[in-house]
């Protein structure tokens, strides 16, 4: 019988107590427990856990000091660094180190040394071999931390991919955690997200509700049920609900993605940056999977620290990649709305703010988006 995580015996009859973990008849991978032969008890599963970064050390340490601090027994965490131009390396080692210290209004730092290996560019795949040929001198990579350096930034959609792929081949984690660096988790969140993955049938993603950092009684718009598939504009869930709700899109900041589905569906890299979730999304629900968003479990977001909520990278990334995001998406039909809505409502909207704010720069952005997409320029672009 499968059983949830940290079932206990008036729960599910019968269950053995977690010290049964250590006896004989269970068995033991190369990265920890995973389900006992007789099937009799829930074994918890192996979660690669990937945080992408990119100038943004200060935010990372402190989502790693909350990760370190989870109940969940049973992770790796993997952070790929996007060839950061500031000295984002040497301060992840050193916290790694135990030497520098993370602040944070949410977590009580501990001072530890973290086992820390290295992987870069086109070696990661011949270094990964000797890892794991040579699990005596590393022993077991369970809450070990992974830093994958990238050659030259690219961008979330690749990025995100690169530490997929890592995770799919040579980790064998059952679950993927995709989670923006610059998040902070409680203890028994990854406990809380994984079992509520268990109890669902026919799951592509699962995601939490997220509040504001800064603010963190006020969630954050998520979990737009209708968006893809129905009527084309944001519709948001109510902050109110507190049941598990199937949705067309939640947004990226934080995807639970069962091992099965991450070996189908990967994020389209034409993106770069932005949009990238929301075609994902389409993605899961054409394999006529589910995708639910679970408002009991909370974490707490910054929100666009790398690029800058206002910047003109978010701005010409905004504007090119909806239209790719439509064209790509939705059938002929059902595209006219969104299209009138961009070019009648959006476009003026935002060339009036940026005007009354004397921003040019912006309404450049803007344009250069949409003359991209017109001539199919996708990837990074330099601004």
């Amino acid at each position: 019988m499968r059983r949830h995580i940290g079932c206990s015996a008036d729960c599910c009859a019968g269950a053995p107590p977690f010290d049964y973990l250590k006896n004989e008849r269970s068995h033991k991978t190369l990265f920890g427990f995973h389900e006992d032969p007789l099937g009799d008890i829930m074994i918890y599963p192996l979660v690669s856990i990937i945080l992408l970064n990119w100038n943004g050390w200060s935010d990372t340490i402190e989502c790693l000091e909350s990760l370190y601090q989870l109940n969940y027994p049973n992770y790796i965490l993997i952070v790929v660094d996007n060839d950061s131009t500031n000295d984002s390396i040497e301060k992840i080692k050193e916290y790694a180190k135990g030497n520098l210290r993370v602040k944070s209004k949410f977590v009580k730092y501990y001072k530890k040394s973290i086992p820390l290996i290295i992987l870069e560019g086109n070696n990661i795949e011949r270094e990964s071999n000797v890892i794991r040929e040579n699990e005596k001198r590393y022993g077991n990579l369970n809450k070990k931390l992974i830093l994958i350096k990238n050659k030259k930034n690219y961008g979330f959609a690749k990025g995100s991919n690169i530490g997929i792929k890592y995770a799919l081949k040579c980790l064998n984690p059952e679950y993927i955690l995709l989670l923006n660096n610059d998040t902070i988790v409680y203890p028994g969140f990854l406990s809380d997200i994984v079992n509520s993955s268990i109890n669902q049938n026919r799951v592509g993603i699962i995601g939490p509700k997220i509040n504001y950092y800064s603010d963190p009684l006020v969630p954050t718009p998520t979990g737009l049920p209708g968006f893809i598939g129905k009527s084309g504009f944001h519709r948001t869930v109510n902050p109110r609900d507190n049941k598990p709700i199937e949705c067309d899109f939640i947004t990226g900041c934080c995807y639970l993605i069962p091992t099965d589905i991450a070996y189908r569906v990967s994020f389209d890299e034409d993106f770069f940056l932005l949009w990238e979730d929301m075609d994902f999304c389409c993605q899961i629900r054409n394999l006529d999977l589910k995708i639910i968003y679970i408002p009991n479990i909370v974490i707490y977001h910054k929100l666009a620290q790398s690029r800058g909520a206002k910047s003109k990278i978010s701005t010409y990334y905004e504007n090119r990649n909806m239209l790719l995001y439509l064209k790509k998406n939705r059938k002929l039909f059902s595209i006219y709305i969104p299209i009138i809505y961009f070019i009648l409502l959006l476009i003026p909207g935002r060339i009036l703010i940026y005007v009354l704010n004397n921003d040019y720069d912006n309404i450049k952005a803007m344009f250069k988006g949409i003359r991209d997409f017109v001539n199919g320029d996708f990837g990074e672009v330099k601004l």
